[in-house]
């Protein structure tokens, strides 16, 4: 069944870092979650034939960064943290299949960051002051959450990348263990 999302419900915000507990964070108006973007590579005379294709590296994938913005200078003082934090949201998204049918998803996203940037800010009388911080982002997870009826919900994972534990799993295969005995010999 096709579905054709139209509208971002709600969003929740936890950090935590090494030395303190979760924390939520109430003035967040927007997020904005890493891209991923593989490295890539040439490769001539593929199949006996002449000429170049490119071909993604999944092996190679380029560094990451999340973004998150304040409608004001944020209270949790977590934010402000040089070392490792741990950001964790989640997101409903309504749809609308084919036959008009109006359904919810629900998502959760998994971050392992480091502060890369304090916005500064310029202030005028009258105006919103929102403040984006920017974080490299060293793991990153997503899943879908499915309702299993009473037995409450699972996670389906759809994205998790994790380059220090050599992780890659993309739409529920894993790459990661793939490449790992691709590359064992070198």
């Amino acid at each position: 069944m096709e579905k054709y999302v139209y509208s971002l419900y709600d969003f929740a915000h936890r950090v935590k870092t090494n030395t303190s507990d979760w924390q939520t964070s109430d003035n967040i108006t927007k997020f904005t979650l890493p891209d991923m973007e593989p490295g890539s590579n040439e490769v001539s005379g593929f199949s006996g034939l002449n000429g170049t294709i490119q071909v993604s590296d999944w092996s190679n994938v380029g560094a990451m960064e999340e973004k998150l913005t304040y409608s004001t200078m944020p209270e949790i003082k977590n934010i402000f943290s040089p070392e490792k934090q741990f950001h964790e949201f989640s997101w409903m998204e309504q749809y609308t299949d084919k036959e008009g049918n109006v359904g919810w998803m629900k998502f959760k996203a998994y971050l392992t960051v480091m502060l890369k940037k304090i916005p500064g800010g310029d202030f005028s009388k009258g105006e919103n002051g929102d403040r984006e911080f920017t974080y490299g982002v060293n793991a990153y997870k997503l899943t879908r959450v499915v309702d299993a009826g009473e037995a409450g919900s699972t996670e389906e994972v759809l994205v998790d990348y994790d380059p220090i534990n050599k992780k890659l799993v993309l739409g529920g295969n894993d790459f990661g263990q793939k490449l790992n005995e691709m590359f064992a010999g070198f």
